[in-house]
């Protein structure tokens, strides 16, 4: 658990090259300031290959370091999508209206919008 933080990744990543070294082959983060806070401890320990990292939110670092080639990919959650789902629902609730959500998917009292996996290629 890293608190989705980059220097509390970056130290429980550190630990792990001590500990494993060349064992790890995948990261998979839960936020892309977590992925880069691994990739901030292997680039401290040239020694060790840097091994496959994924991230999750598709920020503007999160997709620098893709396209660097840092991290295999990324995740985009798309927040124009959120606002205009939760307007939807605010909007229709308080008018005792029927839902009119174009975009994302109504399941009971969830909305489900759809991620973007981002990769270089």
């Amino acid at each position: 658990v890293a608190n989705w933080m980059r220097p509390q990744a970056k130290d429980f990543t550190a630990q792990w090259i001590t500990e494993f070294g060349d064992q790890v082959e995948l990261v998979i983060a839960n936020n892309d300031e977590m992925a880069l806070g691994a990739i901030a401890a292997y680039e401290e320990r040239p020694e060790y290959a840097l091994p496959t990292v994924v991230g999750i939110d598709g920020t503007k670092a999160g997709l620098d370091a893709v396209n660097k080639g840092l991290m295999l990919g990324t995740v985009r959650n798309d927040a124009v999508i959120q606002a205009k789902a939760i307007l939807n629902l605010a909007y229709a609730s308080a008018k005792d209206l029927p839902l009119n959500l174009e975009v994302p998917e109504l399941e009971g009292r969830y909305v489900w919008v759809s991620y973007q996996t981002v990769k270089k290629s």
